[in-house]
């Protein structure tokens, strides 16, 4: 009775969510949410009738004492959701986190595993589809190569869909770049929705500092970009200053946790190296030569930036690798596509420039620094869901650009 419910409960709230379907339309709609909950589905029988253990099963056993406490007592449940048993600058709090969350899921649909999962799907869901509609909106050039980034990169829906941490962290970081367009462009903002946006904050805080940081940093330019446009006309004073903001914000993000601070960072990077390469038995791994301090990290990130954007490459990796294999040299033959046709076509202008240089910025970041904290090519990709999108974009926005400008002219 409870399954059927949640069933009925979930068709109804995707029924009333597909209203919002612009400027794509219902069809791509229910495909791409078909897909998204089916790849959630596939991942937890892989995991549950094959490999019999990893993460998603770890997270679900975690989050099935939590509500097995909450069937016995609310109270008790509640105080349990807010103890914590680890500090919040280490990985098993994040783990622990989002357990949490899965727990009141689990709750409601009595410990049934597999609709949690389409619940967790639906939601990562909703923040892919809501960023691409926004993109597609501000930009009709966008329609289709955010589609494509967001919806149809196979790596990308299979590992943020399900039982997944990146399921929630995803949808939350989404949906705050959901906000960041609207900020820039200027669109009225509802206080409900400030209430949903700064609970999402939190929420990726939590789960994946490192995302949390990153909004918090654009939104910080995004705000202070406004002033120095209003009040400094001078290029050369206005370029000093935004060097300075860009500086002061970096500095600022770093005190969101400890493992961003300037002085323990290398550290971080280099304990957490150690730790993945040691319980991967070097087996299916990235090799740095790294040290625990600032040069050991830079001089690595060349070697780093190549694996976050084109990482595993053919026999790399497990065999089962082959649809990133796949992928990456499909992104390597789009690079190469781009700089050719750049060099054959003047480049295109492109606006607002300050979302582009943004979004690259953004991806090089990642690419360069996430290989490295995490050397290993399976958590490599599920890392990887977060930025691969955008990478996508801008691939494919240069000869999707072109295309559409020599068919309509």
């Amino acid at each position: 009775m409870i399954i059927t419910l949640n069933i009925v409960f979930i068709i109804l709230i995707c029924w009333w969510i597909s209203r919002f379907t612009q400027p794509y339309g219902r069809v791509w709609y229910w495909i791409t949410l078909g897909l998204k909950v089916s790849s959630g589905l596939l991942l937890g029988m892989i995991y549950v009738i094959y490999l019999t253990s990893g993460d998603t099963l770890s997270y679900f056993q975690q989050a099935m004492e939590m509500s097995t406490l909450g069937n016995q007592s609310y109270i008790d449940y509640f105080n349990r959701l807010m103890t914590n048993e680890f500090p919040e600058y280490k990985g098993e709090y994040r783990s622990e986190f989002f357990s949490r969350i899965l727990s009141f899921f689990l709750l409601i649909t009595g410990g049934n595993y597999w609709v949690s999962s389409i619940y967790l799907s639906i939601i990562s869901f909703l923040g892919s589809w809501s960023l691409a509609r926004t993109l597609a909106l501000t930009d009709e050039k966008l329609k289709w190569v955010a589609l494509i980034g967001f919806m149809f990169i196979p790596s990308v829906i299979f590992w943020s869909s399900g039982v997944l941490k990146d399921a929630i962290a995803n949808a939350c970081f989404f949906y705050l770049c959901t906000f960041l367009i609207r900020f820039y462009l200027k669109t009225s903002v509802s206080l409900a929705e400030h209430v949903f946006y700064a609970i999402t904050l939190i929420i990726l805080l939590k789960l994946r500092f490192y995302l949390g940081g990153a909004i918090l940093f654009f939104i910080g330019l995004f705000l202070i970009r406004n002033m120095i446009n209003r009040y400094v006309s001078m290029g050369s004073l206005k370029c000093l200053i935004y060097l300075m903001v860009i500086t002061g914000l970096i500095f600022g993000v770093s005190f969101i946790d400890y493992n961003l601070q300037f002085d323990h960072f290398p550290q971080s990077i280099y304990q957490n190296y150690q730790s993945i390469i040691a319980s991967s038995g070097n087996v299916n791994t990235i090799s740095f030569d790294i040290s625990p301090d600032w040069w050991g990290i830079i001089k690595n990130l060349p070697r780093s930036l190549f694996y976050g954007l084109f990482g595993p490459l053919p026999g790399q990796g497990a065999i089962s690798s082959v649809v990133y294999w796949v992928e990456n040299l499909a992104a390597m033959v789009l690079l190469i596509v781009n700089i050719l046709l750049f060099i054959k076509h003047r480049p295109l202008t492109v606006k607002p420039t300050i979302l582009l240089f943004s979004t690259l910025s953004f991806v090089l970041v990642m690419a360069m620094f996430l290989p490295i904290a995490a050397p290993n090519f399976g958590t490599l990709v599920r890392y990887k869901t977060a930025f691969l999108p955008f990478w996508w974009m801008l691939l494919l926005y240069y000869p999707f650009s072109l295309y559409i400008t020599k068919k309509s002219a």
